[in-house]
């Protein structure tokens, strides 16, 4: 379907750190309600930092390993600001690439704060956990368009 390098998307496909940044808002503040509800049901096993700590992380990194994997890429921030996380190397996102993404951007990447301003600063406006995992994140429609132009270039 995709007959494209994705190694050479133009600069305007990527989606940069401010509109992943509000992404982010909505999906954080979407896991802290599901977060909430479950850990009410859970605090009658007692109130432990370390078990809301353990379950706050299994929710987040449950939340978006999901939705990125059957949502091709986007999470509920995501689609609302039109953008998604593609792979460089194939045309689907792998659970091997969704699950090293993930553990990179939340467990690391969540430690140090200055390492999501990496995508400010490199052409394809990666992240940590986008480098490790092989993925960009492009906005929708400019990448859609992209494919059709190359995709009707190929078809002459």
């Amino acid at each position: 379907m995709e007959n494209v390098n994705r190694m050479d998307l133009p600069k305007f496909v990527y989606a940069g750190f401010f509109i992943r940044c509000c992404a982010y808002i909505i999906d954080i503040i979407i896991v802290k309600c599901i977060y909430n509800v479950i850990f009410s049901f859970a605090n009658s096993l007692g109130n432990s930092n370390i078990i809301s700590t353990i379950l706050y992380n299994l929710v987040l990194l449950f939340y978006f390993a999901v939705t990125l994997k059957y949502t091709h890429g986007q999470s509920v921030g995501k689609i609302l600001f039109g953008i998604r996380v593609i792979s460089i190397k194939d045309d689907e996102l792998s659970w091997d690439t969704v699950i090293t993404r993930e553990i990179f951007l939340r467990y690391i990447q969540n430690k140090i704060f200055i390492l999501y301003m990496l995508c400010a600063f490199n052409s394809q406006k990666q992240n940590l956990g986008d480098m490790f995992s092989d993925t960009v994140v492009v906005k929708n429609r400019e990448f859609d368009y992209f494919l059709k132009s190359k995709n009707n270039e190929n078809n002459k």
